[in-house]
């Protein structure tokens, strides 16, 4: 029987251990091919250069990570990053990306969340699972 353990998992940014996360995604911007069917029937398959991907990491609004990737926001350094779910075989990494732009913030009465998205210039995915 397999099993999944959230605290297993690692998202490492510019050396920094990220802390405090809900959800972390990760996504290539395109699809890797396109495909443009024929009007005679079968088509020719494209495959995209592009290798661009992000992270969307969900921070509560507690973390003490929120000033590790404001500072980082402010600042436009292009810095490493990755992710590692070390209770399976998913591993994500990249050696250039950026944090687009500061996180969007609400205050209520119970504790939020605060969004950051990582754009990378070349995203390795690799998806093992569990």
């Amino acid at each position: 029987m397999k099993t999944y353990s959230p605290e297993e998992g690692s998202m490492i940014i510019d050396g920094n251990i990220i802390e405090q996360w809900n959800e972390i995604k990760v996504a290539m911007d395109e699809d890797g091919y396109s495909f443009e069917p024929s009007t005679s029937g079968g088509g020719t398959r494209t495959k995209n250069a592009n290798k661009a991907g992000k992270f969307t990491i969900t921070l509560q609004q507690t973390s003490a990570s929120n000033g590790v990737l404001s500072d980082l926001a402010r600042s436009g350094d292009i810095v490493p990053c990755g992710f590692r779910d070390n209770s399976g075989n998913d591993v994500h990494e990249s050696e250039a990306g950026y944090v687009v732009k500061q996180a969007e913030s609400g205050y209520g009465k119970e504790v939020g969340t605060r969004e950051w998205v990582i754009q990378c210039e070349v995203l390795e995915m690799d998806v093992r699972g569990n």
